[in-house]
């Protein structure tokens, strides 16, 4: 028996050894919203509300650092990086007049920190339809390149893939199919929403006939460029997608249509595809498993595929060649194969996919979760990098970006303060709001949820207490004063500045009325230089809250 026992114990080492594990899986929250990865896996890109602004601001975060801010704002849209994270780009509207375009029209931002947020442009001839020109969604690992669509030629079309290249700031509109006689009909529209790491594979869909000329449908499609000439080949006749490219450029993933699937592999099971680039020909792979999901992510060498369904079936998977015996596995599944534990915290996502990216080797990813700790008072959604094969050091907890206090009215007739804490640090994090016994003091004192199952601010105090997210209700109409959050983990923790919630601006000791006493108050604090004068939750004391304050104090409330 020990002898069996010993065996086992032996194989299960060399299997770990095998698949490259440098621990048990780790995940690391990012503070920010889903985006993008670096190839090595340790550069995030996304978005934070800032609430002062009512705009979400696009960041950069590396861990070991406190993310980093852009300065530009994204309304919607992708944010892709380059292999290295020196390089992001998104589409969003150009409410910063970038480029002096003189629109507020969908354009793409391609962002540097040399150059700060620039504004490709659009298409010579191009116009606006539909609310956009023209959208990036994807940026090469070398960074040069970014790859999108908008409008061509003339107002509202046709609407065309196109390469950008950061040297020359030209645009390339890629080649588009032209349907058989008797129509002769260029593609109604073409997009790319993936590039390889030196821009020289793209891959998107191909608008046109299908074979049978019966009805136009949107058909998986990969362009390649070799000696200087682009080369269009459409996947799938019939339909599918093509949703990514791998960094090496060896490999496209998706989806075959039902048509084509039968053609191939002999069933109509539109299983989750992956094409693998041989010679000037692309070999289709049926991935199996459930017919309702579709490969969405690939890993830099081609060798991981991730994937969901929509919104009508499907679950999230991970396909290895050498797992689940070549066949694609439930992510959840898989996780707990590999010993995956993070207390209360979920992958998933309300809005598809869960995953955002993947990292070159495979062994990182962006995912979007739940923290359901508080389920019975709140849960709240979180971004993170999940480490499959674990990571060599603890992430300490951090904040990438304070709460921003914002003064609405509070009562029967209004909705609650809402403040969200945009922390960083290797789960487990911990979170702690507080509240300033007497402001100016301090003194913090830890709150508490009260009335779980009451969600109209009438009748509660506090929600969320200890979530990235606190709500101050109306119950006993004690929400007017100072607060902050402290984060914690294993190997660190970071408060928040303070900052206040109050039903005027001015009302500096939070008793409900604007008198000659809160004047007095923030002089003697300003004078003091305590941080109680932080009119502006900055984290500063200077002139500009002082202005402020006196600005407020004179509009009265």
């Amino acid at each position: 028996m020990k002898s069996l026992l010993r065996t086992s114990i032996s194989a299960a080492m060399l299997l770990l050894a095998t698949a490259g594990l440098a621990g048990p899986p780790a995940l690391v929250i990012t503070g920010m919203g889903l985006g993008d990865l670096s190839g090595d896996g340790n550069t995030a890109v996304g978005s934070i509300y800032n609430a002062a602004i009512d705009q979400s601001i696009v960041f950069r975060f590396t861990r070991g650092a406190v993310a980093l801010s852009t300065g530009s704002n994204i309304q919607e849209g992708v944010i892709t990086c380059s292999s290295n994270g020196s390089v992001l780009s998104w589409g969003t509207f150009d409410l910063e007049n970038l480029a002096g375009l003189g629109t507020d029209g969908y354009t793409p931002h391609r962002w540097t920190l040399s150059t700060g947020s620039v504004n490709a442009g659009t298409f010579s001839g191009g116009t606006r339809c539909g609310g956009s020109i023209s959208a990036a969604n994807d940026t090469s690992g070398n960074g040069r390149y970014l790859v999108g669509a908008g409008w061509s030629d003339s107002e509202c079309g046709p609407y065309r893939a196109w390469r950008y290249d950061s040297t020359t700031s030209s645009f390339e509109i890629l080649p588009f199919s032209v349907s058989p006689p008797p129509f002769n009909a260029p593609a109604i529209n073409t997009r790319a929403d993936s590039v390889s790491g030196d821009g020289s594979v793209v891959c998107g869909y191909d608008e046109n006939y299908e074979p049978t000329l019966s009805f136009t449908t949107r058909r998986a499609a990969v362009w390649t460029k070799n000696a200087g000439v682009w080369t269009e080949t459409v996947l799938d006749e019939y339909g599918g997608d093509a949703n990514a490219v791998s960094t090496d450029g060896s490999t496209v993933v998706g989806k075959m249509s039902s048509e084509t699937m039968m053609a191939t592999f002999g069933t109509d099971v539109t299983s989750p595809v992956r094409w693998v680039r041989v010679g000037a020909s692309w070999v289709p792979q049926n991935l199996g498993g459930d017919g309702s999901n579709s490969a969405r992510l690939v890993s830099g060498d081609g060798s991981t595929v991730l994937g969901n369904g929509g919104f009508f079936g499907g679950f999230p998977f991970i396909w290895r060649a050498d797992l689940n015996e070549g066949v694609t596995m439930n992510f959840s599944a898989y996780l707990t194969s590999i010993g995956a534990t993070f207390p209360g915290f979920s992958v998933g996502s309300f809005f598809g996919s869960p995953f955002r990216a993947v990292s070159d080797d495979g062994n990182a990813l962006s995912v979007s979760g739940f923290d359901n700790r508080s389920a019975a008072c709140l849960s709240t959604g979180a971004s993170a990098i999940l480490y499959l094969n674990g990571t060599p050091s603890c992430e300490p907890a951090g904040i990438n970006f304070g709460p921003v206090s914002h003064f609405d009215p509070v009562g029967p007739a209004g909705f609650s303060f809402i403040f969200n804490t945009f922390a960083k640090g290797t789960w487990e994090m911990n979170y702690q709001w507080q509240k300033e016994t007497v402001p100016g003091s301090g003194v913090w004192a830890a709150l508490s949820d009260d009335n779980c199952g009451e969600f109209d601010p009438q009748f509660f105090n506090y929600k969320g207490s200890s979530t990235s997210q606190l709500r101050l209700g109306a119950l006993d109409g004690t929400w007017a004063g100072r607060y902050r959050c402290v984060v914690s983990n294993a190997c660190g923790s970071e408060a928040t500045s303070a900052f206040k919630a109050a039903g005027c601006a001015a009302d500096f000791n939070f008793d409900g009325f604007v008198t000659g006493d809160d004047f007095d108050a923030f002089v003697e604090a300003f004078e003091l230089g305590t941080n109680v004068a932080d009119f502006d939750d900055n984290g500063f004391v200077t002139g500009d809250d002082f202005d402020a304050y006196v600005a407020a104090f004179e509009a009265g409330c």
